[in-house]
């Protein structure tokens, strides 16, 4: 629909349980001057036969003859959008009816901003809330650590032109992760403070069955995030200890120092980095540790020098919403 102010794209394979509610939610949207380009990726369920009950001149169905993959769906679908924004959809997701209404209007009065993404409620297994930070500098600052961009927020799709962005079959499931590194690179971000998704965790997800890999090619991304916003030269103690702080269980106390010493140091860094927040990193760097300390059940050992009374207490904060 060449005059669609946005283009929302989803890729879609065995769907079928989870996709009229998604759907449903896509289609009473408030503001309705959308494309709704869906790829199906050679489903063996009802999906395909679900889509097509739907009698909606906004909706673009491509069946595919064989499973190429989300991620190939997602890059050949980036290519076809005509909108000026451009809004990925997961098949299991709900979005809130005005969620399409306040990401546009928010880019519209923000030219500057490459793409602006929102709270989420987490329903399902698991039941939660996720508030990202909001401001450029301080998203920036806390994603060596976090990730703060929602895979479903708004882009503009300028940006996929101009800079060549795609995401990147290799770094599955850590892609959108790559992505929003990329998008960080060359644009501002934002997030807005309303709750626009409700995101379902089942036992099915890929982020769930795909962790082993994504801890690696999450590390791979850190690395790069680590090397942009501090210019400093990737070495093996940098990899050791990053992974470390993610994955690691029962370490000595050697070992302990070792990334107490290397934390120090980076906050040091953190004073000079790209355009980000020093007391947003200093939160998140220290959070990062506090979690791994109860990991690894030493949580005698939180209590490095950048932690400050502050972050003590937004810790305490996040405990009590349920946040970490």
């Amino acid at each position: 629909m060449e005059n669609s102010k946005i283009s929302v794209i989803m890729s879609v394979y065995n769907g079928a349980e989870f996709l009229r509610e998604t759907i449903e939610s896509v289609l009473k949207q408030t503001y309705t001057n959308f494309e709704f380009i869906i790829t199906d990726n050679a489903s063996t369920d009802k999906t395909v036969s679900i889509i097509r009950s739907y009698n909606d001149n906004r909706i673009k169905l491509t069946v595919n003859e064989e499973n190429k993959g989300y991620v190939a769906n997602l890059n050949f679908m980036i290519k076809e959008a005509a909108g000026k924004y451009i809004i990925r959809q997961d098949a299991d997701d709900i979005i809130r009816k005005s969620k399409f209404e306040k990401l546009f209007e928010y880019m519209e009065t923000h030219p500057s901003v490459g793409a602006c993404g929102y709270y989420v409620t987490v329903f399902g297994t698991y039941k939660g809330k996720i508030r990202q930070e909001l401001s450029n500098k301080k998203i920036r600052a806390a994603m060596l650590f976090e990730n703060q961009m929602d895979s479903l927020s708004i882009i503009r799709a300028s940006l996929f032109k101009d800079y060549d962005l795609s995401f990147e079959e290799s770094l599955i499931p850590a892609e959108d992760y790559k992505f929003w590194f990329e998008v960080m690179k060359h644009s501002k971000l934002a997030n807005i403070p309303c709750f626009l998704l409700d995101y379902r965790i089942h036992g099915t997800n890929t982020s769930i069955e795909k962790k082993e890999q994504g801890d690696r090619n999450r590390l791979a991304v850190q690395l790069q995030i680590y090397e942009y916003l501090f210019n400093q030269k990737i070495t093996e103690e940098t990899k050791e200890i990053l992974k470390l702080l993610y994955i690691s269980n029962n370490c000595s106390e050697e070992v302990y120092k070792k990334i107490i010493a290397w934390l120090e140091q980076i906050a040091c860094f953190a004073k000079t980095g790209k355009q980000i927040d020093e007391e947003t990193f200093l939160y998140y760097m220290a959070r990062r540790w506090f979690i791994f300390c109860i990991h690894n059940k030493k949580l005698y050992f939180f209590k490095p020098k950048f932690i400050k009374l502050a972050q003590l207490l937004r810790f305490i904060y996040d405990l009590l919403r349920k946040k970490i």
